[in-house]
């Protein structure tokens, strides 16, 4: 990314009249159709995570350093202005992010994360989405997949010679490392047969976080399709995680199995 403005007290979020006049200095490099959707942009109109540029417009506009402010300004007051029709959301905003919970901040779920970063020359931005999905046979084949590794490894045989007690060698580190695999996998099968499988009203807040998660999408007019798996973790936690690169600006969504 181009060389970014650095503003006086710490913040990162621009002010709209001073994009405004810096973005006009490149006004006669950019096409005036371009030049226009950036300026609705600015003004809220239109959300910079929808995929509207071409490969040409956004390696030209990536060269401006304005576009860096705008985006971030762009995506931080989306997020503002969501709460506005969904009094229930709360917004905790820091110094590099903003969060969006519902039902409150300490009790509330997460459902939208924008954390922003920058040094000396390059700026950083990342949007999450959370929601939850109760898939009660999702876990019925965990279970089953993990049951199978650990019995093979249950059967499993030293192929070298290893004495207890007598450390080093490919006997003693084979060793370890099947032992450390039992573990990991007892562990893991533990987790999913001591987990709490969600009551009636916590199906409904599962459902509930889903369609906070299908309007927030809507609302930053996310396409849903190019998404692909980066991640999933096995564990009490159970999440996967899908992620795509839009105008320059990672975008995740997570997805945690309850």
């Amino acid at each position: 990314m181009a060389k970014i403005y650095i503003p006086e007290k710490g913040s990162i979020i621009r002010k709209k009249e001073d994009i405004l006049k810096e973005l006009k200095t490149y006004k006669k490099v950019i096409s005036e159709e371009l030049y226009n959707y950036l300026i609705s942009l600015i003004n809220i109109d239109n959300s910079c995570l929808e995929e509207k540029f071409s490969e040409e417009e956004l390696s030209l506009i990536e060269k401006i350093p304005t576009f860096d402010d705008i985006t971030l300004f762009n995506i931080y007051h989306l997020a503002k202005e969501f709460i506005n029709s969904h009094p229930e959301i709360f917004l905790d905003e820091q110094v590099n992010n903003i969060k969006l919970f519902n039902s409150g901040y300490k009790k509330g779920k997460l459902l939208f994360d924008f954390y922003f970063n920058q040094t000396y020359d390059t700026r950083s931005q990342e949007v999450n989405f959370y929601s939850e999905v109760n898939d009660q046979k999702y876990y019925e084949d965990l279970d089953e997949r993990i049951s199978s590794e650990l019995e093979i490894e249950y059967m499993k045989e030293n192929p070298y010679s290893f004495e207890k007690l007598r450390y080093g060698g490919p006997a003693s580190n084979w060793q370890f490392d099947h032992e450390d695999r039992i573990i990991k996998l007892e562990h893991d099968l533990k987790d999913i047969r001591d987990r709490n499988i969600p009551n009636e009203k916590e199906k409904e807040e599962i459902k509930q976080i889903q369609e906070y998660n299908k309007s927030l999408m809507e609302y930053f007019k996310i396409d849903d399709e190019g998404f692909k798996q980066t991640r999933e973790y096995e564990n009490r936690n159970n999440k996967k995680v899908l992620t795509k690169k839009i105008n320059g600006i990672k975008v995740y969504k997570n997805i945690r199995y309850m």
